[in-house]
């Protein structure tokens, strides 16, 4: 596992700090820090050139037949055709690359030549001021390693992948479809309004060049527009057509949209001679100021929300079976239809359920499938879809999916353009009124651009050109809202202080590039210890040390001696191998290499993934190399000592052993005189690096990475390596960034943030210290009241804190951020962690086998919840809790001094996001809210940390990439993936600091429980102890007997279709030993969500309390509703007798018609309530009804009970779950369980396990839970 130990460097001695003064170490780094920028301008200017000259030039790529092949896939939706133009356009990519890596200078405009010989070529060319633009090229020569990033993004200008950062697919995917749209459009003109097309060509005469507008709308001549000059003569052509057809429709009185053209979209990293330019990034306010009225004005010249107005007030004229929404729009158009997010989802699953074949998990994983290969649909599609498939009878929507092309007036109220104006009194970062008129302003701009946005599709088919024609032009007008938006944004939330920092070179290109002995004195670096303090000493790179007084001695001859580090690696073996002692030629003149030898492993005989592998020629191959290391000078440092040849079963273990064995630490010793003197002269420059850890009065227990740093030396780690030292370490300065100093002086009152209690010990026989954290809005209250005296009311809710907070005066001035108040030096250390470790995969392996072979195991699943951020169940292997928790609060425990610290972070949460709701969502809150988050995850990943060693647990997690859940979470998406890739890096190498660091747990026998995946999305079901599971019937599950509603109420939207379902129930009776109603029932009868159930015959208790919920004008209302008393008042105001027991279906039947249905509707709603198990109040936000969460069962268990979070605890003493977040996690963890079950089962040593095993399908987990599989 890979980490970077991020450290500051503290200068060492006056000496050093006086000569990086003297030698302008950082301004020289200064200068390439800022230049990087003028560089790389500079090398996209040359890109520029580059690409408008090779794309001017293109010929050969035969454009009409593309054009042939887009206009069939228009009409013919088959995949046939699909599959035909799909494979067409990525052939004309791989032309349009060829065109440009056939250019002699490709190869090298994208590395180090660029620097040292294009670029100053090409700058005496093309600036005026090419001698101050060639000394900032000069800065980089031997420093081109600051653009390697830079370069890799270019690469992907020139890729011939079907990605919308290159210059291929702007030309094939994007450009040509609106060419073919224009060619449509052109024709219809000259059918219809023929006599214009003459006056045309006269009006775009300077722009068409000899050109006739016949030539230049045909597939043909589509390469004439492919650079961006022709692209902006093509939009000047466009242009004129527009304006000539505008007045003609106008004259006419006829539409139009039929003959608009639009506008091709400009190239890849060209500059139109029209376009809005956005900084890199602002540095100034007015630049900030400029840039949004400068949009605003280009809008307003082109008429955009005028013409927006009109386009949504144009609705009744637009065909909705031509207008399209992306999929990805399909949350967007359901929320605006009835307030949820799953309208068209559940929409569309229904409609798959009846068209798809197949039975249970298949026929679900079938009807996924279909759903996925949707990526657009009409409007009136969409609305025919919700008609039929989502809308009840007499149900009434917000709105129709058709109406969504006029959903933009309600964006549109009210707004104008607007001007700001510069305000010289404050800077725009502390004007928090600005800053909001301005993010109002930028954030109406982006809902206009994100629902326009929406209608934009990639596929080809007969759009409407009455509402797209003009909306294209629109949405091409407005794309440069999201990069001014997110610039401005990053702008107006910085720090008060600037985080920036400029790599330090100290004038040596590979500085730190690695640490070997053997480079030294090229990467100008070495590692120095003393007194249990690390330093490094960087050489000068004009006035460089003895290399014997650096050799250092052998041994220490006092103890102020110097410890320098003598690094020694063995890169690379299966290329340093090969490079030495097969292809290079001085070991053949010296050594000769055996022929069979050289012929095998030219034929790759060595090689397991080859054809010609041949083991007994892999052992010899090895046998060769074992020789001649033990020949080679530079190896015997290593001592190196090799298995048996025959134990090797190819050639990538030995290259493995090698690596192993291949890196070493040893020491010398240079004496303290010696240091100093080369300090003094200013041959080295000396820093100690440094942390919080390292001060001399540091208590406690020091920081994980401090450890990892100290033990990298340590005599432990040496003697068997599991941390070692990568080279590419990097050195970073960060000027001073606060000249006015900010914080509290001397005398002002200070208000603690934390208050403290005792509290009982958990056995009740002696209390603990408990520290809280107050309230953010009640500590700003009790601040402004003791700073004014203790004068002032209190709100209710701070009065609580008044006398539990201490305050006082402050002795002395506090500088708020003191650290950015100095300049500091960095640097950052890149190392491994349990570097002989064995391949990642195996650790899924050791696993199974441990759980296979151990019953003393526990099961942690993990839950977000709708009330909880996370909630925690662990449950023994008899699915028995034994502990369940939400970690809304983070409890730490200070052994040391028996406290208790405690966080209330969903406090936190809810009162930053309350705040932020009030203010607007301003850019500042969601920053903090954003840090908040960070900082709960990493305590909570803590404590999960301490249940797995605590209870020998595995962790069960829901899957991701199975269809995440979907609701009021807490822990959003993006927010939980960063949960599940944080707790993965912990438990990759999970150390107790507690104990010594060779004991298992300690910091050099860490537990390795995961592994680090290159990518979250391949995990699979396993990654290590943490298991994979669907989420699916996890919350809303009677626990004790497994009783899900699977129903599928909407499928029975009126009086007739409700009547069946009634009719369709085995029994309605009143139990009279049980004074309650029951209802017997077989799902097998009725329309479900497609589900296959272990079982289904149920009976169902009518009985306590439900809530219903209904939006009103301010959120939603939640009502409780009586369900027992509801059902007798029903068949007691119609006069059935039911209290014989008697099945009342046939006395349902024989009421007259209009009671009938009254009836019936009123018996299904209160059914549809008695299978509602989760049942919960909107939680306030002053907390009220938080409590109020509750899973509510209507089926009776075998001891004649119904499971209610109510009563979690049972008669025996154990506990259920205790409300409906901890019912999630529970049955998280026993679908863990069921994936344990299945490993001791079914994992036998030796074979391979078949991991099909632990897909638990839905039919799997009811199986398991209705029949008790546990």
């Amino acid at each position: 596992m890979s980490k970077t130990l991020r450290n500051e460097l503290r200068v060492g001695s006056e000496y050093t700090g006086k000569h990086i003064k003297e030698c302008a170490i950082i301004a020289e780094d200064a200068v390439k820090a800022e230049n990087q920028y003028i560089v790389k301008e500079m090398m996209d200017d040359f890109y520029r050139d580059f690409i408008n000259r090779k794309l001017d030039a293109l010929q050969g790529i035969n454009w009409e037949q593309l054009f042939d092949i887009m206009k069939k896939a228009k009409l013919d939706k088959s995949n046939k055709v699909s599959k035909e133009l799909d494979k067409i356009q990525e052939s004309t990519r791989k032309e349009i690359v060829k065109i440009f890596s056939s250019d002699p200078i490709y190869k090298d405009m994208l590395k180090a030549d660029m620097i040292s010989k294009i670029l100053p070529e090409y700058i005496v060319d093309k600036y005026g001021d090419a001698a101050s633009r060639i000394e900032a090229v000069k800065v980089f020569y031997g420093f081109s390693g600051y653009f390697i990033d830079f370069w890799a993004s270019r690469k992907n200008v020139f890729s011939d992948k079907n990605i919308a950062s290159a210059i291929p697919h702007r030309i094939v995917n994007v450009n040509a479809r609106i060419h073919l749209d224009n060619i449509t459009a052109f024709n219809r003109i000259a059918e219809i309004a023929g006599d214009e097309v003459a006056g045309i060509a006269e009006d775009a005469c300077a722009y068409l060049q000899n050109m006739s507008l016949e030539d230049v709308f045909t597939g043909a001549c589509y390469g004439e527009f492919i650079c961006q000059k022709d692209i902006d003569r093509y939009n000047n052509i466009c242009g004129v057509i527009n304006q000539h057809m505008n007045q003609y429709c106008q004259n006419k009185k006829i539409s139009r949209s039929k003959f608009k053209m639009e506008r091709l979209h400009k190239q890849i990293l060209c500059r139109s001679e029209s376009g809005f330019e956005i900084p890199i990034g602002f540095q100034t306010d007015g630049e900030v100021i400029d840039a949004i009225n400068s949009f605003s004005t280009i809008l307003e010249e082109k008429d955009i929300l005028d013409r927006l107005r009109t386009l949504s007030q144009e609705v009744t004229g637009y065909d909705m079976e031509r207008i399209y929404v992306s999929s990805k729009a399909f949350e967007s158009v359901s929320k605006y239809i009835d307030h949820k997010w799953d309208v068209i989802a559940s929409s569309m699953y229904n409609y798959f359920s009846g068209a798809v074949r197949g039975k249970d998990d298949k026929k679900d994983a079938k009807i996924q499938t279909e759903i996925k290969k949707i990526k657009s649909c009409s409007l009136l599609d969409l609305k025919k879809l919700v008609d039929m498939y989502y809308k009840m009878d007499g149900m009434c929507l917000e709105h129709e999916a058709t109406e969504y092309v006029a959903g933009i007036t309600e964006i549109l109220v009210d707004f104008n353009y607007k001007t700001f104006d510069m305000d010289d009194s404050v800077k725009m970062i502390q004007n928090e009124h600005m800053i909001n008129e301005i993010k109002e302003y930028l954030d109406t701009y982006m809902s206009i651009y994100h629902w326009a946005k929406d209608f934009m599709i990639d596929e080809l088919v007969d759009r409407d050109m009455e509402f797209y024609s003009e909306l294209d032009e629109i949405y091409y007008d407005l794309s440069d809202i999201v990069p001014l938006y997110n610039k401005v944004r990053n702008y107006v939330t910085q720090k008060p202080y600037s985080q920036d920092k400029i790599k330090l070179n100290f004038g040596s290109p590979t500085l730190a590039n690695g640490w070997s002995k053997s480079k030294e004195f090229d990467n100008n670096v070495v590692v120095l210890l003393r007194d249990e303090k690390i330093y490094l000493a960087i050489l000068n790179v004009g006035n460089k040390p003895s290399k014997d007084i650096m050799a250092g001695e052998d041994r220490r001859r006092s103890d102020t001696d110097y410890k320098k580090m003598n690094y020694y690696l063995l890169p690379g073996a299966s290329k340093t191998l090969p490079h030495v002692f097969i292809s290079s030629n001085a070991w053949k003149k010296s050594h000769g290499i055996p022929d069979e030898i050289m012929y095998g492993y030219n034929q790759n005989k060595h090689l397991k993934s080859s054809p010609n592998f041949d083991l007994e020629f892999c052992r010899k191959l090895i046998d060769y190399y074992k020789e001649c290391i033990d020949s080679y000078p530079n190896y015997q440092i290593f001592n190196f000592k090799f298995a048996a040849t025959e134990t090797y079963n190819d050639i990538s273990e030995f290259y493995k052993d090698v690596e192993r064995q291949g890196y070493k630490i040893e020491w010398s010793y240079i004496s303290e005189d010696d240091i100093n003197q080369m300090d003094r002269d200013g041959q080295i420059y000396l820093f100690q690096i440094y942390n919080k850890d390292f001060a001399p009065n540091s208590k406690g227990m020091q920081n994980l990475h401090t450890l990892y740093l100290k033990n990298i030396f340590s005599e432990e780690n040496l003697s068997d390596v599991v941390i070692k030292l990568n080279g590419e370490a990097e050195l970073f300065f960060r000027k001073s960034s606060i000249q006015h100093k900010r914080g509290h002086k001397k005398g002002s009152v200070l208000v603690n943030k934390t208050y403290k209690t005792t509290e009982k010990t958990e056995n009740g026989q002696g209390e603990i210290e408990v520290i809280e954290s107050v309230p953010d809005q009640c500590y700003l209250e009790l601040v402004k009241y003791w700073s004014e005296g203790g004068v002032g009311q209190l709100s209710e809710e701070a009065s609580k804190y008044k006398d539990k907070v201490s305050h006082y005066a402050a002795t002395m001035d506090i500088v708020k951020d003191r650290r950015y108040t100095e300049d500091k030096f960095f640097i950052h250390m890149p190392i491994t962690i349990n570097f002989k470790a064995d391949n990642r995969n195996n650790v899924n392996e050791k696993v199974l086998k441990f759980i296979a072979e151990n019953d003393d195991l526990h099961v942690i699943g993990i839950d977000r919840g709708e009330r909880n951020l996370l909630y925690v169940s662990v449950i023994d292997s008899r699915g028995r809790i034994v502990e369940q928790k939400s970690f809304n609060i983070v409890e730490n425990y200070e052994s040391s001094k028996n406290v208790i610290r405690r966080h209330d972070y969903k406090g936190k949460l809810v009162n930053k996001e309350h705040y932020r709701n009030e203010a607007r969502k301003s850019w500042k809150e969601i920053g903090k809210i954003k840090e908040i988050k960070e900082g709960y995850l990493s305590q909570v990943i803590h404590e999960i940390s301490k249940l797995v060693l605590k209870y020998n647990a595995i962790i069960v997690m829901e899957d991701l990439n199975y269809g995440f859940k979907r609701g009021r979470f807490k822990v959003e998406r993006q927010v939980y993936q960063k949960f599940e890739t944080m707790l993965i890096n912990k438990l990759a190498y999970l150390v107790d600091k507690s104990r010594a660091v060779d004991e298992p747990g300690g910091l050099l026998k860490g537990y390795q429980l995961t592994y680090v995946p290159d990518n979250l999305g391949e995990l699979g079901s396993q990654c290590g102890i943490i298991f994979y599971v669907p989420a699916a019937y996890t919350s809303k599950i009677d626990p004790v007997t497994g009783f899900v509603d699977v129903f599928d109420f909407k499928a029975y939207s009126n009086a007739e279709a409700r009547l069946d379902f009634i009719n369709k129930l085995d029994c309605i009776r009143y139990d009279a030993s049980r004074n309650k109603f029951e209802i017997a029932f077989d799902y097998g009868n009725f329309r479900t969500h497609h589900t296959t159930l272990a079982k289904t015959s149920w009976t169902i208790f009518i009985h306590g309390d439900r809530i219903k919920k209904e939006r009103g004008s301010y959120g939603w209302k939640d009502e409780i509703i009586d369900i027992e008393a509801r059902i007798r008042k029903l068949f007691e105001d119609t006069d059935i007798e039911y209290a014989d027991g008697h099945n009342l279906i046939g006395d349902i039947n024989e009421l007259e018609s209009p009671i009938q249905k009254k009836f019936v509707g009123e018996l299904f709603d209160i059914i549809r309530f008695t299978v509602q198990l989760r049942n919960s109040k909107s939680e306030k936000y002053d907390g009220t009804e938080k409590e109020y969460d509750k899973i509510i069962s209507p089926v009776m268990d075998e001891e004649g009970v119904f499971f209610t979070t109510d009563s979690y605890i049972r008669a025996d003493g154990t506990e259920l779950p205790k409300d409906a977040d901890a019912n999630g996690a529970y049955c998280i963890a026993l679908k863990g369980l069921y994936d344990v079950l299945a490993v001791k089962k079914y994992w036998k040593e030796g074979e391979k396990f078949d991991r099909k095993l632990l897909a638990i399908t839905n039919y799997n987990w009811f199986d398991f839970i209705q029949n008790r599989r546990f």
